[in-house]
């Protein structure tokens, strides 16, 4: 075997395992849900005159993930989730890099709202929202959308799912 046909089978070898180990990868998780495009459902949330963005999250994995570990979230843009059953639904701040307003949603209005939530601070416990009110849809945005739209507990809401 000459020199160049050992050159070229090692290669093929290494970009062989290569594809084997990495082909099998979830790259999606890495992936920034703004990104992704039609890859999950996404919704339009409308409050006041403000029009958001959403990716809709549903599963459990996904809604314990939530926003956890993203750097930055371009405005006009958020994460609606979708329990699929009205209760009182928790948030937690684990795993946040960024500040985040969060709005409780039920028959079409907010019911609740934790206005510029801050990340955790490291060594001390990730703060928890509990709402006092049972609410069907969560929403977190941009800190600072409930100030810069007016939004207000009451006001209606408008959620348009993408077909």
């Amino acid at each position: 075997m000459n020199k160049t046909t050992f050159i070229f089978l090692f290669v093929a070898l290494f970009f062989g395992v290569m594809f084997w180990y990495f082909g099998g990868q979830d790259i999606g998780s890495y992936i920034p849900y703004y990104l992704k495009g039609a890859q999950g459902e996404t919704a339009k949330v409308r409050i006041r005159t403000s029009l958001l963005q959403t990716e809709v999250v549903s599963t459990p994995d996904e809604m314990a993930k939530g926003l956890a570990g993203r750097k930055k979230m371009p405005l006009g843009k958020g994460m609606l989730f979708d329990p699929g059953v009205e209760g009182v639904h928790r948030i937690t701040m684990r795993g946040m890099v960024i500040p985040i307003d969060i709005l409780w949603i039920s028959s079409g209005r907010i019911v609740y709202m934790a206005d510029n939530a801050p990340p955790p601070v490291i060594g001390e416990d990730p703060a928890l929202y509990t709402p006092s009110v049972s609410a069907q849809y969560m929403l977190e945005t941009n800190a600072k959308f409930i100030e810069s739209s007016g939004a207000r507990v009451g006001d209606e809401v408008e959620i348009l799912f993408a077909p």
